[in-house]
């Protein structure tokens, strides 16, 4: 758990709660829309996101791949989060970005990079701490969690771009065949994620761009393929929703906990 210096807490995984559960036309001129080539119409055959196949499937996808998630970080005693293995993990994260490949996404991306560096280099400047909580709460004993290069002010920024996303690729996989419309998906994330901490410039900015994404779910989901030969299989999409959500629910995971441990430090999560 995301605790610093909890009573009874042996190392662990970060795979206990929700994550364990097993879960069942692009234009080139537009910057905002995904890739650069122009998609033919897709003839794919997709089975419904309610059938259940007589067989396993095991087609790779994007999110299949990634590693390390958070779940697999191995906890130090007391449940100390180790701060390497979690900004390779938020690293992954990062990755998502890079197959969107839209510009509506840059500002997110480039926030997410900045507070890994942020985090990177405190950690590099007390070699004596190995976790985050050691990180935070040195600086909440200083009084220095207000201050803009902290580790407590980039967690939290960094803990507000991981919901976006989690937010944004839980709604993709809830279309009825094809991946929902991308750009309501998006739009929807940063409304719950983002929105609230923004003031009405950079809102008006993130509209314009959300909306102009475009909202073809095929475009996306062949991003995410790991192949061509992936893609044609008709189960592909099956095994690429399920690979979102849980996904989703493995970054839903490191932000609950980053609340938790916040709310039980007293450290105000809307500054």
């Amino acid at each position: 758990m995301f605790n610093a210096g909890h009573q009874g807490q042996r190392p662990g995984h970060f795979d206990d709660v929700e994550s364990r559960r097993k879960e069942g036309p692009a234009g080139s001129h537009n910057p905002f829309r995904f890739g650069q080539e122009q998609i033919k119409p897709l003839t794919r055959n997709t089975l419904s996101i309610d059938e259940k196949a007589g067989d396993s499937i095991e087609i790779p996808t994007f999110f299949s791949k990634m590693k390390p998630r958070f779940k697999d970080i191995k906890l130090e005693s007391g449940g100390g989060i180790p701060v390497n293995p979690f900004l390779q993990a938020c690293k992954q994260v990062v990755s998502i970005f890079d197959k969107l490949n839209s510009a509506a996404f840059s500002p997110v991306k480039m926030d997410l990079n900045g507070n890994i560096r942020k985090i990177s280099l405190q950690y590099d400047l007390n070699p004596s701490a190995k976790t985050l909580q050691e990180l935070v709460l040195k600086e909440k004993n200083a009084g220095e969690t207000q201050l803009p290069d902290s580790v407590t002010q980039a967690l939290l920024w960094m803990k507000r771009s991981v919901h976006f996303i989690q937010e944004f690729i839980y709604r993709l996989s809830t279309g009825s065949s094809e991946l929902s419309d991308v750009s309501e998906a998006a739009t929807k994330a940063y409304e719950l994620s983002l929105k609230p901490y923004h003031g009405w410039v950079v809102r008006g900015m993130f509209s314009v761009g959300l909306s102009a994404v475009g909202s073809d779910g095929s475009t996306l989901a062949k991003a995410f393929a790991e192949s061509e030969v992936d893609f044609e299989n008709p189960k592909f999409i099956n095994q690429l929703k399920k690979d979102l959500r849980e996904t989703s629910q493995d970054l839903k995971y490191m932000i609950t906990e980053v609340d938790r441990f916040y709310e039980r430090e007293g450290i105000p999560l809307d500054s």
